[in-house]
């Protein structure tokens, strides 16, 4: 059970790509630079502006980084705080957690008031103790400062804590630490990046808990498994199963540890044991209308 959980933010719990898209082309092309596509800004989300910038542009200028974030400022930052969603399974996750008092904190290369505003706009303020944002630190990620730095406020032990993020810099940050990590592919850092630092799980999104992420609120399970072997567990509210069983059958169709079973067994259980059993063949559609 972990004492903390601490989030990346961008990919991770939440997502602005409209907006930071408009602020990069706004920025690259203000400077004379093409604009690029929405994938090529993507692929730098996580990384500082400044270094964003030099990817894009092989210019390592300061003058010029510094101009380009203040250009990519003037258009994105409002949009990212009126604009910013939370991932699928994001705001269950944060009020989960909040509901068992595990302490909670986000530590991003984005800037920490904007990620406080996006919070309060949403109404889960209360449900994140700590925001660690890109001026509260010298040094980033992979450098562990900024978890070190929200896990000495939040008083809990780096062997303690769960830091969950969508990219190496991320991954590398928590190996650094000494947390436990979990890979979120919320954003465009494939599974098999993360096999060097040996992440203790990796999740397709945030409805994919890792033995509910130390959320005790009643949960069933799902696990999809062969003959062979346990393919896949995952947790979810019982309140939201039924929902949520669209979730899991869409899992089923773009897992590679699940595609090549001929058939599958489905176990739902809780913690009172299991409720039921049944086997699919993945290709099929399933229904769970009298559950």
């Amino acid at each position: 059970m972990f004492q903390a959980v601490c989030f990346d933010f961008d990919y991770t719990l939440g997502d602005c790509t409209d907006s930071i898209v408009a602020g990069f082309q706004h920025g690259l092309t203000s400077l004379g630079w093409p604009a690029p596509d929405r994938e090529t800004v993507r692929r730098t989300v996580g990384f500082l502006l400044e270094d964003s910038y030099s990817m894009l542009t092989g210019d390592l200028d300061p003058e010029h980084q510094a101009r380009f974030r203040s250009l990519f400022s003037e258009v994105a930052t409002e949009r990212q705080r009126r604009e910013t969603v939370l991932l699928p399974g994001g705001e269950e996750l944060l009020r989960g957690l909040h509901a068992r008092g595990t302490r909670t904190a986000i530590v991003s290369t984005k800037r920490g008031d904007t990620i406080e505003i996006v919070l309060n706009r949403l109404g889960l303020a209360e449900t994140v103790d700590l925001v660690v944002g890109s001026a509260d630190v010298t040094r980033h990620k992979p450098d562990p400062e900024g978890l070190l730095l929200a896990l000495n406020q939040l008083e809990v032990r780096p062997e303690h804590a769960l830091f969950c993020g969508d990219t190496v810099m991320d991954a590398g940050a928590a190996q650094n630490a000494g947390t436990h990590f979990a890979a979120v592919l919320g954003g465009t850092t494939p599974a098999e990046a993360f096999a060097r630092f040996h992440p203790d799980h990796i999740s397709p999104d945030l409805w994919a808990w890792p033995g509910g992420w130390g959320c005790d609120s009643p949960y069933l399970g799902v696990v999809f498994s062969s003959m062979w072997s346990r393919a896949y567990c995952s947790a979810m509210p019982i309140s939201s199963f039924r929902e949520r069983f669209v979730w899991a059958e869409s899992w089923l169709y773009r897992s590679w540890r699940v595609r090549s079973m001929r058939m599958v067994m489905v176990t739902v259980l809780s913690s009172r044991g299991v409720i039921m059993n049944f086997s699919i063949m993945p290709h099929f559609s399933v229904s769970l209308s009298t559950l």
